[in-house]
């Protein structure tokens, strides 16, 4: 591949790590200008999202009781730049309290979301306006304070994006997760739906956000015919590797982003796989053109 889309590009590589601050004290200060610059419209620019956590019908086999934010399994996937001002107002419509936990981020303790110690539960019918500014560019999630609600579907994706533009062209985001079955469950669920079929085109370079949203079960991924750079681990930028046969782990809440180059031709397919033999496909990327 030519020399512009070479996987350790300079521009992707220090555009994650100027995230979290591991720069010169030259950058160090510059990005401190910009950021005066841009106070201004910060104070102006607040995302308010609604969350809805409500009651799911169970689909056909089903068992369990579902819950849902927005009626869907993971939930919207909330973005904000970082530093910027995200509100999220949490209205519950379940019959028993609950509370939301972002996953990984540092914020005031006050909007933790763990309820009894850093804020009241949201009792049944009531709602509760969350308020701050991630300081943390990265892959992050967020999910009821309770294992039980959590496995229920309660979780979703939370994207801070980078104040420097990234070198992919787009983020793909797969939140992985095991919705009404919990630990008995042999078949992970991305996005919630069974093995996906993930769109890309030839040349493309893709950023894979991978969210484990499962509470209680580790999993271990391979992407099959691509190679794979880590570059963040858990919300955290890391100096980037490539994954030794293209594996990753992700343990219970961990995260993972990857660089991959769509390298193939089209028509090409590439399964995404999991299982101790890798003999589970998941997902699969599956060539345009």
């Amino acid at each position: 591949m030519h020399e512009k889309r070479a996987m350790l590009s300079r521009r992707g590589a220090v555009a994650i790590l100027a995230a979290a601050g591991v720069l010169s004290s030259a950058r160090a200060q510059e990005i401190g200008r910009e950021t005066a610059r841009e106070k201004t419209q910060e104070k102006t620019s607040a995302l308010l999202r609604t969350l809805h956590a409500r009651a799911a019908s169970a689909a056909p086999g089903g068992r369990g009781n579902p819950l849902r934010y927005e009626g869907s399994a993971p939930g919207p996937v909330l973005r904000v730049r970082q530093r910027e001002e995200l509100r999220v107002r949490l209205v519950n419509e379940l019959a028993e309290a609950t509370t939301v936990h972002w996953h990984g981020l540092r914020l005031p303790n006050a909007m933790d979301g763990v309820a009894h110690l850093t804020q009241p539960p949201v009792e049944a019918g009531e709602s509760f306006d969350y308020r701050f500014r991630p300081p943390d560019a990265g892959t992050f999630s967020y999910h009821a304070h309770s294992a039980e609600q959590a496995d229920a579907g309660l979780y979703g994706a939370l994207l801070v994006e980078e104040r420097e533009a990234v070198d992919a062209d787009r983020d793909v985001v797969l939140v992985l997760g095991l919705p009404d079955a919990g630990e008995r469950s042999q078949l992970p669920v991305l996005n919630g739906v069974v093995q996906p079929d993930i769109l890309v085109q030839p040349g493309e370079r893709l950023r894979l956000r991978m969210i484990n949203a499962a509470a209680a079960r580790g999993l271990s991924l391979k992407l099959e015919g691509h190679a794979a750079w880590v570059m963040a681990l858990d919300g955290q930028p890391v100096e980037p590797f490539l994954a030794r046969e293209s594996r990753v782990g992700l343990a219970p809440g961990s995260r993972v982003d990857l660089f991959v180059d769509a390298t193939a031709s089209a028509g090409a397919v590439a399964p995404i796989r999991s299982g101790m033999r890798d003999d589970t496909t998941i997902a699969r990327l599956v060539y345009q053109g």
